[in-house]
C-alpha cells in the first residue's frame, strides 16, 4: 500500500502539475520536475524506497513492529500529501 500511494503521488503530480491545474510544494521535486519527468520519478522513487525497505526487513525479523512502521508510514504520508494538497493548490472559489 504505501509503494502504490507513492505510485499515485508521482503519477498525480505529473498529471496535474504537467496540465497547469496544481504545484510542486517540495523544493526539490518541483526543481526535478523542470528537469523532466524521468528525473522527478527517479528522485521520487530514490526518496521513499529506502524506507520502504527497510520496513520490509525489519517486517521480517519483527511481523508485529514492522507492520506498524508501515502503517505509520503510509497514514504520515497520506496525511501529508493530502495536507499539502489542500494548503498548496485549493484556490478560492
Amino acid at each position: 500500500m504505501l509503494v502504490l500511494l507513492g505510485v499515485a503521488d508521482a503519477a498525480s503530480t505529473l498529471f496535474f502539475v504537467g496540465r497547469g491545474l496544481a504545484t510542486e510544494a517540495n523544493p526539490l521535486m518541483a526543481w526535478c520536475l523542470e528537469q523532466g519527468a524521468m528525473v522527478f520519478l527517479v528522485v521520487k522513487t530514490l526518496s521513499f524506497a529506502p524506507f520502504v525497505a527497510m520496513c520490509e526487513i525489519y517486517r521480517r525479523r519483527n511481523p508485529v513492529t514492522g507492520r506498524m512502521f508501515i502503517r505509520l508510514g503510509f497514514w504520515g504520508y497520506l496525511f501529508a500529501y493530502l495536507l499539502l494538497v489542500l494548503l498548496v493548490n485549493l484556490r478560492p472559489l
